[in-house]
C-alpha cells in the first residue's frame, strides 16, 4: 500500500487511542492479511472511505475522506473545527456512545494489566 491509496471498509472497533479500526480486505471481501487500518473521527458501524497516510507498528494510519453510511452512534458536531484541529476525538459520537467506548477502553486496559502482572 502506498501513500495516498484509497481504502474502504466498515469500522468495527476502536483502538487504544480512540481511532476507529477495521481489518483490510480484498476486492471479494476476504481478509487479505494486509493488516489493520486506523482512522480518527470515525464511529463503530460507519462505512467509510479513507486515504492511507503512514504506518505505525503494523497499523495503517489513514485520514477520513467520506462517511458512506453513518453509524447510528454518529451525531453532528457542535464545534465548526471538529476533525480539523484534532483536539476533539469524540465530538462526532452521541454521549452514550462516547461513554461506552471509553468504558470498553478502560476495561481492556485493566484486562491487559492483569495478564502482565507478576505473581
Amino acid at each position: 500500500m502506498r501513500f495516498g491509496h484509497r481504502i474502504q471498509g466498515k469500522v468495527n472497533a476502536y483502538d487504544d487511542k480512540g481511532r476507529g479500526v477495521f481489518e483490510l480486505t480484498g476486492e471479494d471481501g476476504e481478509k487479505t492479511g494486509r493488516g489493520v487500518a486506523a482512522i480518527p473521527f470515525t464511529a463503530v458501524g460507519d462505512e467509510i472511505t479513507a486515504i492511507f497516510m503512514s504506518r505505525d507498528r503494523g497499523v495503517k494510519l489513514c485520514k477520513l475522506e467520506t462517511v458512506v453510511a453513518p453509524s447510528a452512534d454518529r451525531t453532528s458536531t457542535p464545534c465548526p473545527h471538529a476533525g480539523v484541529c484534532g483536539g476533539c476525538l469524540w465530538q462526532h459520537l452521541k454521549y452514550d456512545a462516547q461513554l461506552a467506548a471509553k468504558l470498553e477502553m478502560i476495561n481492556r486496559a485493566f484486562g491487559q494489566a492483569e495478564i502482565g502482572r507478576a505473581s
